[in-house]
């Protein structure tokens, strides 16, 4: 095994570390049947039935949208050339956002999306539920590997902005009683797609 291979196993580990501790959840998964099932399982658990889902490379090769549809789930595919306020009202009325991670920060557990067209940011943000799918060749070990990784790639002159998800939406009042989900998802689950 190379000292990149165990590099990068030791940083999707401490990610995934880092995810549970801020009250996210993780899968590992290693096929599209796999990604898809974890989704149904969890929609079904909760009761849920809209989807909505980026357009993506990782996200069309795994299928899910056909996948999701025939086990009956609600599907609504946000395309690149679709009008704002249409994609916003699907994000809006859905229950389950599904995303690619551009990148994961091993230190912090932290998941970035860039948003763009066809990647609205609120598909992570409104649903009560967000499953961000993951290629593990993209978990950096802190912040100062994903500027580099930045700069020298063309992520941030194609999409509009970076958004930084670190567990699900949290919020306390003056007597520190915590809530979940007011100002985002009750629930982040990463699903580490690692084909055998």
């Amino acid at each position: 095994m190379s000292q990149g291979t165990v590099s990068r196993t030791t940083w999707v580990e401490r990610l995934c570390q880092e995810l549970t501790a801020v009250g996210g959840h993780y899968h590992q998964v290693a096929s599209g049947e796999e990604v898809a099932r974890v989704i149904i399982d969890v929609a079904r658990s909760q009761q849920l039935e809209r989807v909505v889902l980026w357009r993506g490379a990782m996200l069309d090769g795994l299928a899910l949208a056909g996948r999701l549809g025939e086990a009956g789930l609600h599907v609504a595919v946000i395309e690149a050339g679709m009008d704002r306020e249409q994609a916003r009202r699907l994000c809006a009325e859905a229950d389950v956002g599904i995303t690619e991670v551009d990148f994961a920060l091993a230190e912090t557990g932290s998941l970035v999306l860039a948003s763009g067209p066809g990647h609205p940011r609120l598909a992570s943000a409104l649903p009560r539920v967000h499953m961000a799918v993951l290629d593990p060749r993209t978990v950096v070990p802190d912040f100062e590997t994903l500027l580099g990784q930045l700069q020298a790639g063309d992520l941030l002159r194609e999409r509009s902005n970076l958004a930084f998800i670190t567990g699900p939406s949290r919020t306390a009042d003056i007597e520190l009683t915590l809530t979940r989900g007011v100002h985002g998802p009750r629930e982040v689950h990463l699903l580490i797609h690692q084909p055998a």
